[in-house]
């Protein structure tokens, strides 16, 4: 059973669009930072992780509906075209934090010293370099 395009845009909004902008801002003001702070690049790659996972989300629960309004005959349903329009910021979104990524990865590895900090860590800095 699908989505209805009124609970898709109900999941896209409210609360959990309040949610992803704070996700952003504090990831952005963490990152642009000057300080290294463990806990901080753990928070950021939380959040990073759970803004991605909630847009995958979405997009996977809207795209049925999004795909088949796309050639669905009669009229323009605004609701409709709401719902893609937020189905393509979503994808926007999810391909922003995907590249901010690195850059939390390298602030991650930065907040240890060299040769320290957990086998995660260790991975990050082969990865980013």
């Amino acid at each position: 059973m699908a989505a209805s395009p009124e609970d898709l845009l109900t999941f896209a909004g409210g609360p959990s669009i309040l949610g992803v902008g704070a996700l952003l801002g504090y990831g952005r003001g963490v990152l642009k930072g000057s300080d290294r702070t463990p806990a901080k690049g753990w928070l950021t790659l939380g959040a990073g992780l759970l803004l991605c996972g909630w847009l995958l989300l979405f997009l996977a629960l809207a795209c049925p509906t999004v795909l088949r309004s796309w050639t669905a005959s009669g009229e323009v349903q605004p609701k409709l075209v709401l719902l893609t329009a937020t189905w393509l910021a979503a994808i926007g979104l999810l391909g922003t934090a995907l590249a901010k990524a690195p850059a939390a990865g390298r602030y991650l590895s930065e907040s240890y010293r060299a040769g320290e900090g957990p086998w995660l860590v260790r991975v990050m800095r082969r990865l980013v370099g």
